[in-house]
């Protein structure tokens, strides 16, 4: 009521109340936030301002909703709208760098995973192969102890057993008990000459 009747050109004042809560918000924000970042923001701030001439004017309006629409200027239209692609364009890079950068990632700690499974593998299998062999060399301790030498001769001859497996005749000589070399003869013929075919008729 105070609107209708208090005022002689009561739309003037409400205008110069938004005129004066606009230039006071653009004051306090960037021109990439009243046109995209902070849209939202911005308006709120119109709309606090308002509220709060308009309290003080006592002009009996009362501001539910503010709704700014941000228009750039004329003349600079197309440098506006470049920055705009320039922005959708570096969002769209880092989206793709973002989710290259999750694929490098998660192939890096699934190949680490595999790695460090492929070391313990490796690791178990070894201690066991380690324990094994202590424990096998504590059997054999001693037989050792008792007679090294039998011990030694017994160890010899199964690795030269296992090494000579595929041949037909084996001969094994010993080493004399008094340390004294010995002598192997063999008496070998040479192979008998090839028959010609000529030769056979």
């Amino acid at each position: 009521m105070k609107y209708v009747f208090g005022f002689e050109d009561g739309s003037n004042a409400v205008q110069a109340v938004l005129n004066n809560a606009l230039l006071h918000a653009a004051a306090k924000f960037k021109v990439d936030d009243i046109l995209r970042q902070d849209v939202i923001g911005f308006s709120e701030a119109v709309r606090r301002r308002a509220t709060d001439l308009l309290a003080q004017q006592d002009l009996g309006v009362v501001v539910q909703q503010c709704v700014v629409r941000a228009i750039p200027p004329r003349q600079l239209k197309d440098a506006f709208d470049g920055v705009l692609r320039a922005e959708v364009n570096r969002s769209k890079v880092l989206n793709e760098a973002r989710s290259y950068e999750n694929q490098v990632l998660s192939k890096a700690s699934a190949d680490a995973q595999s790695i460090l499974n492929l070391a313990e593998s490796d690791r178990a299998r070894v201690v066991n192969e380690v324990a094994s062999q202590a424990e096998r060399f504590q059997e054999l301790l001693p037989q050792y102890q008792r007679n090294p030498e039998l011990f030694y001769q017994q160890r010899f001859t199964e690795a030269v057993g296992r090494s000579l497996t595929n041949l037909q005749g084996k001969i094994f000589v010993t080493q004399d008990p008094s340390g004294k070399s010995k002598e192997l003869r063999l008496l070998l013929n040479r192979e008998p000459p090839k028959i010609r075919p000529e030769e056979t008729n």
